[in-house]
């Protein structure tokens, strides 16, 4: 067997090395410039495209029947919150003008009330004036005449006490009651009315938003289709 020299024998290793790594090893640049050409060629097949395009156009046209349907919920909910404000402001105006009915036949009780305990209360007056001016003289017995001018005194008495309920009772209903009553339907009007207008607004505002959206799913819609017949024409013109 012949040998050879050391020198020999490293020169013939570093010479298969140098061969296989020039033309068995793919580097991470030359993978990457194959998926690049892929890409490229991908790109340029015009089946490919056209399929693409046919998808962006089918999904444009959900994205417009959806944007329809989501316009048509939203307008009839903002419809039907204006309805509810307009019935809670119509509701808050009959209140108040019930009130104001209210209010003056309230009063008018309040004040027969007082005329009738001022009535009361004089007639009571003058009934223990005339017993005491009846039984002023002797001649009656004094255990009767005690007994009847003590019944007139209570009647009078009663009839003063209610005489001055009924007029703190009309004093409470006109400065206290019906004031504090009015200025509740008055808030709850108001409130019901900035409810209605806000609710208007609302409706206006969606309408113009349903707008821009509508237009704008169309317009992808458009370009959408527009990108497909270009892919049709360059396919039909090879």
């Amino acid at each position: 067997m012949t040998c050879l020299p050391v020198a020999s024998l490293l020169a013939l290793v570093l010479l298969t090395l140098g061969c296989a790594g020039t033309g068995g090893v793919r580097t991470g640049s030359d993978q990457a410039g194959d998926a690049a050409s892929s890409d490229e060629g991908a790109a340029d097949d015009p089946a490919k495209e056209r399929a693409a395009a046919e998808r962006a156009v089918r999904v444009a046209e959900l994205e417009l029947d959806q944007a329809r349907l989501e316009a048509k919920r939203d307008a009839e909910k903002a419809q039907l919150d204006l309805d509810e404000a307009r019935m809670e402001y119509t509701k808050a105006q009959r209140a108040m003008q019930a009130f104001d009915q209210a209010r003056a036949l309230e009063l008018d009780k309040a004040r027969l009330d007082v005329d009738r305990s001022t009535g009361r209360a004089r007639d009571a007056e003058l009934e223990l004036a005339e017993l005491e001016a009846m039984y002023a003289d002797e001649e009656f017995a004094e255990k009767t005449k005690e007994l009847v001018l003590t019944r007139g005194r209570r009647t009078l008495d009663e009839a003063r006490r209610a005489l001055a309920l009924e007029e703190r009772r009309l004093v409470h209903l006109t400065e206290v009651e019906l004031p504090a009553q009015e200025h509740e339907l008055k808030m709850e009007l108001m409130s019901a009315k900035a409810a209605r207008k806000a609710a208007q607004i609302a409706l206006e505002v969606n309408e113009i938003e349903t707008r821009l959206a509508l237009d704008e799913a169309e317009e992808e819609l458009r370009d959408a289709r527009a990108k497909l017949d270009e892919r049709m024409a360059e396919g039909s013109g090879s």
